[in-house]
Parts: structure tokens; sequence; C-alpha cells
């Protein structure tokens, strides 16, 4: 009735790319198929709402890096229209935290492991806009908080447009994580 939820799985992500980037003879790319299970939530609180997931990165070769990942946020419905077929239906700001932390290869600095890989806190804030029942776009500003940064900042724009049966209104719209 509240619209929130629960969701495990898990992804499988054969390698699909060649065995070598762009037949260079000298870059060695860590082709392997990847296992990730995942568990997901929302949970809805009236017009706040929090959500988050976790999961594990596992790979078919000990030559890459494992991983957990771990995201939390938290919105608010700042305006819905009384009709959910308005143009526009709702507008939602969320903040996010993603936390990437590696569990094998965490010698980033080491030249001769390419997997090397280091820690990654980001945090996302996000603004999202309901187009009655037919799209979603979300938008969201992620800056890392933690070294070394991979970037300053990134700019994410992400546009859903829904059909069968989220559109015919028989399931609620929420706006996703941005990860």
């Amino acid at each position: 009735q509240t619209g929130s939820l629960a969701s495990v799985g898990i992804a499988v992500a054969p390698p699909t790319a060649p065995e070598r980037f762009a037949g260079s003879k000298y870059v060695f790319p860590l082709n392997n198929t990847t296992f990730q299970p995942f568990v997901g939530y929302i949970l809805n609180f009236g017009d706040f709402y929090v959500q988050g997931f976790s999961s594990f990165l596992f790979t078919s070769s000990v030559r890459d890096s494992t991983l957990m990942f771990n995201d939390f946020g938290v919105g608010y419905y700042a305006y819905r229209a009384a009709d959910p077929n308005a143009f526009l239906s709702a507008v939602v700001p969320n903040f996010e935290v993603h936390v990437n932390s590696p569990f094998t290869h965490r010698d980033w600095k080491n030249r001769l492991d390419p997997a090397g890989t280091f820690d990654i806190v980001n945090l996302t804030y996000g603004l999202n806009f309901q187009f009655g029942r037919s799209a979603l776009l979300s938008t969201a500003l992620v800056t890392p908080v933690t070294g070394p940064r991979p970037f300053d900042a990134e700019l994410a724009v992400l546009l859903n447009v829904f059909y069968g049966r989220t559109r015919a209104g028989l399931s609620p719209i929420q706006p996703p994580p941005m990860f």
C-alpha cells in the first residue's frame, strides 16, 4: 500500500569485448565474467522515502578485484500534483551516499596490477521531475569525498520514459538511485 519494497537478485555479465582493447599489443584487459548478487530496498513514509542497495562483485578471475557497493539515499516529494496525469506531477529532491570498497587488489599505486582499486565515497545531490505518468527526468551532481579523487564533479542526467503498467497507473513511480 505504501509502495515500500525490497528486492534481491544476481547480475551475471560475461565478457563481450575482444581480448585486447582496440587490437592493442600492450594493453591486457581483464576480460572475465562477473557475478553481482544484490539486495535493494525503498521505504516510503508519506512524502519522505529512504532507499538503498548493497551488492558484491565477484569475478571469474583472481586477477580482477572483488568489490562491495553500498548506497543509501533519502528523498522528499517537495511537490505532488493532485492529478497524477498533470504535465508536471512531482518534484523530488534527493541525497545519496555511495561507497565502493575493494576487498582484493587494494594497492592502486602498483603499476603492475591493472586491477588495483581504491575505496571511493561519492555524495550525490539529485533533483527529479515527474511528467504525468509518462516520464521521469532525474538530474544529479556527484562529488567524490575520498582520495584519490578520480574526478572533481560529475553531472548525471537520466530520462525514463514509461510504458505498460507504470504508465497505466498500476505501478508507483519512484525516483531511481543515481549511481
